[in-house]
């Protein structure tokens, strides 16, 4: 099993962008779930829930990774806007470089390069409960490493955020360095 660990910790290290990484302890996980949850309850008239984050600390192996700007960024939603558990805009980096050729985003307003609101969704929607929900997102670079299964990332926010950097050593007020917590379960190489 640490060999599964020990391969996918050097390849996160050699990924562009990436400043420094780190393995976390359980106890590491439980402070960053305490201060996320406490950023929860602190967002003004909206629901907020991390759920990428939340499947990351369940994995059996977390490493915390900070980066600069030319880390990659994901091809998925890294955070999804709900009106009443319907979505109705997503935050997708990089969206409008892109340039989606799927009628998914046809009917859709670019608020920004990278945020999209449904327009059809949103009429449909009752405009009750208001949820932003950032999804777990898939971190390719350790899908074909042997031994590691089920891998998500994801990226604390505030003071969870903070409490990673200061762990790692990295200055929490460089707002050009960005951290995303990656999440696996290994199984023993024979």
């Amino acid at each position: 099993m640490e060999e599964a660990v020990n391969n996918a910790e050097n390849l996160i290290k050699a990924i562009l962008g990436v400043i420094a990484v780190q393995r976390l302890s359980k106890e590491d996980c439980a402070r960053i779930m305490e201060l996320e949850e406490k950023g929860e309850l602190e967002t003004f008239g909206m629901e907020r829930r991390n759920e990428g984050l939340r499947e990351v600390l369940r994995r059996e192996i977390v490493f915390a990774v900070v980066h600069s700007p030319e880390f990659r960024a994901p091809k998925e939603p890294i955070m999804v806007w709900t009106l009443d558990g319907e979505v109705v805009g997503e935050m997708i980096p990089n969206l409008a470089e892109d340039k989606p050729k799927t009628n998914r985003f046809s009917k859709a307003i670019f608020v920004s390069r990278d945020f999209v609101i449904y327009r059809d969704r949103f009429k449909k929607a009752s405009g009750g409960r208001m949820a932003l929900v950032f999804p777990k997102v898939s971190f390719p670079e350790l899908n074909d490493v042997r031994g590691v299964r089920d891998v998500v990332s994801g990226s604390p926010s505030g003071e969870a955020d903070n409490y990673v950097k200061r762990k790692i050593g990295v200055n929490t007020s460089d707002i050009k360095l960005g951290t995303v917590l990656v999440g696996f379960n290994a199984k023993f190489i024979s």
